[in-house]
């Protein structure tokens, strides 16, 4: 009877096994190695990496942990057992035990630059990621050229839109490896959002070409044509990425973001709903539990149903027109709205209960997003529901507001040149619209609440806007105040929504890559029959837009044109 292979020996033949890929031999080899000695620290480890490999990271981490406990307290080998260890319990998203994991092992090696960058990982994952750029600082403190780091780094300041240096830290790795795929997506991704988007295609293409058909590259590439208007490029783009990602719902609501703005309803809506699938798009817990979700399919005759805002004010505004179409229905509606919308929107036709988000939700039968009700009503652009104004002014705040402004001696001109979170294709500084402002035969009045205190700087030097800031307690007072006006110029924020809503003549500043619901290259808009439309020709240029509004005022007060007639 020949000779048993030695333990060493059959451990070789694993290793050969789980590096050739035949994952089932190395179970079975490390199975036979440990019924004759059950705490091999190699083995143990190599059956979890095996178990992580197949998937099966709750096998691999059971394990590597009985693998640590039978390992000597140090040693390279241990280090990396514990970095497997934590990347096994990322794996299964058990935060907690991943970063106990690596801070054990760093308190064995404290600047060991692997561990460390492991662990920003792992903090970035866990949601905490300025936490994860001081870690990861740390390890470059220890190893200067650890590209992977760098890219860790740049990857978690774009995050936190810090865009500079972001691609600082990108292109220092691409300076180590210059063809890395990886940091070329990083830089591309970082330009993308800096809306250097022609510097952000050619880079990502770049990285296509390293690494073709990869899923994640392709979705940048395709957010970075959005920037340059190039839609049917980006939904070609989006499309190769969900081939290789089937079921990510930001690609989904990628590509209902692009059919939107290309025309392509009612597919768009559809696709819109997997933002409902993304955390951290929306507040999950505004949502009540346990009652049934409706996107028109049932009939809702006698049923109760919650329509709950779930973005921003303009959203509220934009989509509660569909309120009284969902009474029309039989059903009875319960309306949840932002609390700075409440006043407003408290005599909402169509809705039989106004409720804020401070308070509880009724026991109700059914519930939908107000931003599902497009897709439940099959909105196409020849049926979209756009009878103004479907917002009322309450005659009491109407009366509050003709007291305050008093007699009317020039043509009143509403504006807001800023949002509320004042993003920048959103936002202007109120300074650009000097020259409009400037016109000694109209009157200029701040329709928003809110502004940056450079704003308020220029106002006080510059007295050509009557803020009515303080005064402005909600949306009910902004609606009245607005109502007052003879025209509203506005970038797409709340106060856009708001006029249309209200039937009031705006025209609406739009930056050279709008919003979807702007649809592409058009004047006009299907949701507001009196609104005009203003596009930014080229990337951040508000002059150019301010200098076609000051020619269309021109034109208006001198008579009119075919968008409208004179104002007075």
């Amino acid at each position: 009877m020949g000779s048993q292979p030695t333990e060493p020996a059959m451990y070789e033949t694993a290793l050969r096994h789980y590096q050739t890929g035949r994952l089932a031999e190395a179970v079975a080899v490390c199975g036979t190695i440990l019924n004759r000695g059950p705490r091999d620290f190699r083995v143990l480890r190599l059956l979890g990496l095996v178990h992580c490999r197949q998937g099966a990271f709750d096998q691999g981490a059971y394990f590597l942990t009985a693998a640590l406990a039978a390992a000597p307290p140090d040693g390279a080998d241990t280090l990396a057992a514990m970095n497997e260890l934590g990347a096994a319990l990322l794996a299964q998203q058990d935060f907690a035990a991943a970063l106990d994991c690596y801070r054990r092992a760093l308190a064995t090696r404290p600047g060991d630059a692997t561990t460390l960058h492991h662990y920003g990982n792992a903090l970035h994952a866990a949601g905490q990621v300025g936490e994860a750029v001081a870690v990861y600082r740390q390890g470059l403190a220890a190893h200067a050229d650890f590209a992977e780091m760098h890219n860790s780094l740049g990857n978690a300041l774009r995050e936190l839109g810090r865009f500079a240096e972001a691609e600082e830290h990108h292109r220092h790795a691409l300076r180590i490896r210059p063809d890395d795929a990886t940091a070329l997506l990083g830089l591309g991704s970082a330009l993308s959002s800096s809306h250097r988007h022609q510097e952000a295609v050619i880079c990502l293409e770049r990285a296509l070409a390293t690494r073709p058909g990869h899923g994640e590259t392709l979705e940048a590439l395709g957010n970075a044509l959005i920037g340059l208007n190039r839609h049917a490029e980006a939904l070609e783009q989006y499309r190769a990425a969900r081939a290789v990602k089937p079921d990510s719902p930001e690609l989904r609501l990628n590509e209902g973001v692009v059919l939107l703005a290309m025309g392509v309803w009612p597919e768009a809506w559809a696709w819109l709903e997997a933002r409902l699938s993304i955390p951290r798009l929306l507040l999950l817990d505004r949502f009540p539990r346990n009652v049934p979700h409706w996107r028109g399919e049932a009939d809702i005759e006698g049923k109760s149903i919650l329509l709950q805002a779930e973005q921003g004010l303009g959203d509220t505004l934009h989509f509660v027109r569909y309120a009284p179409l969902v009474a029309a229905r039989g059903a009875r509606v319960v309306l949840r709205v932002q609390p700075a919308l409440g006043k407003l929107l408290a005599n909402q036709p169509g809705a039989d209960t106004v409720i804020s988000f401070y308070d509880a939700v009724p026991d109700v039968d059914l519930q939908c997003p107000l931003m599902s009700l497009p897709y439940a009503f099959g909105t196409r652009l020849d049926n979209v529901p756009a009878d103004v104004p479907y917002l009322r002014v309450r005659a009491e705040y109407l009366m509050v507001w003709q007291a305050l402004l008093g007699l009317r001696r020039r043509p009143r001109i509403g504006i807001a040149w800023s949002g509320r979170q004042h993003l920048p294709l959103r936002s202007m500084p109120l300074a650009t619209l000097a020259p409009l402002l400037a016109r000694p035969d109209l009157e200029f009045h701040a329709l928003q609440q809110e502004m940056p205190a450079e704003d308020r700087a220029w106002l006080a030097a510059h007295p050509l806007v009557v803020d009515h800031s303080a005064e402005l307690k909600d949306f009910a007072d902004t609606a009245a105040l607005a109502s007052l006006m003879d025209l509203v110029v506005t970038i797409d924020t709340s106060v856009a929504h708001l006029a249309g809503a209200l039937g009031l003549p705006v025209w609406i500043l739009l930056p050279f890559s709008a919003d979807a619901r702007w649809l592409l290259d058009r004047a006009d808009t299907p949701w507001y029959p009196t609104a005009r439309l203003f596009r930014q020709k080229r990337h951040n240029d508000w002059v150019g837009v301010v200098a076609e509004v000051e020619k269309a005022l021109g034109a208006r007060m001198r008579g009119g044109d075919e968008k409208g007639g004179p104002i007075l």
